[in-house]
């Protein structure tokens, strides 16, 4: 069974400033945090017993619908906002 490997492709345009430099590695920074890339390397260089792992999976899992449930009362907040005359 061969591994699939996912490819990252990322089209930096260049500046003739530092500043230019600056913002295309924080844009590779957030493609490669994304893609998952640094996460299933850090994964393979050291051995993960299989309950750490559910256990990370399920605090990821905690902190994706607390993050979801937050932004969905913010923008409901927002509209009741709008919606107030006053």
């Amino acid at each position: 069974m061969k591994k699939e490997q996912k490819s990252l492709k990322v089209v930096v345009a260049h500046g003739s400033s530092d500043s230019a430099l600056e913002s295309a590695l924080n844009l590779l920074k957030k493609k490669v945090n994304d893609a998952g890339v640094y996460e299933s390397y850090m994964r393979t260089q050291e051995f993960e017993k299989p309950s750490v792992r559910r256990r990370n999976k399920k605090k990821a899992a905690t902190r994706s619908a607390k993050k979801f449930l937050k932004e969905k009362r913010d923008n409901i907040e927002k509209l009741l906002k709008k919606c107030v005359v006053g």
